[in-house]
């Protein structure tokens, strides 16, 4: 059986490991999300070592009203299963908040990322602890239309106020839109090497 491997993509002077990371960093530069690439390591008690991919500065989860907001977030491919993470959860403990999205951005919401709900991983075998990962499934950016603000939200109607300005804010800002399709759509050099 022959091993797929993702090809290493260089875009606005920065080497991602994969196609689909460079699409999400196209998409953050649409949207107007200030981000960062692999810029901090995590190790924890037993040695156990996580890198982030994306640190986005200007992005808040569930628009918590924070000065020093931002929050990780890992880029996995379509076919990488939510049952996969059961071993690694502990690494994904050491960033908070994070978020893990899988396959590429799309203007058809929610966000591409872990389908299951925390009752199904229980029943997997997780402890409730565990599903603190995976509970908040089916999440969106949302971007304001007066100041520009970001957040991942739920995509409900009481969510979808600006935690800055008090206006509207949903999952269907232009800006997404043109991000998700600018990223679907970007072009990249094949680069030789890692």
């Amino acid at each position: 059986m022959s091993v797929v491997r993702a090809i290493p993509t260089r875009h606005k002077g920065y080497l991602f490991r994969s196609r689909l990371e460079a699409r999400w960093a196209v998409f953050f530069d649409v949207i107007g999300a200030k981000w960062s690439y692999e810029v901090e390591g995590y190790e924890n008690d037993q040695g156990v070592r996580y890198l982030p991919d994306f640190f986005l500065h200007n992005v808040t989860l569930r628009g918590v009203k924070n000065p020093e907001r931002g929050l990780c977030l890992e880029v996995k491919p379509d076919h990488y299963e939510t049952n996969e993470h059961h071993g690694d959860a502990e690494k994904y403990y050491m960033c908070s908040p994070l978020i893990l999205v899988r396959g590429m951005p799309s203007d058809v919401q929610p966000l591409p990322g872990s389908r299951m709900t925390g009752e199904q991983y229980l029943d997997q075998g997780a402890t409730e602890e565990d599903c603190g990962l995976w509970w908040d499934n089916f999440m969106h950016f949302v971007k304001c239309y007066r100041c520009g603000c970001l957040k991942v939200e739920y995509d409900e109607g009481h969510y979808m106020e600006c935690p800055e300005c008090g206006y509207r804010a949903d999952g269907y800002h232009p800006d997404l839109v043109d991000g998700c399709h600018a990223a679907q759509e970007a072009q990249f050099e094949h680069h030789r090497g890692a």
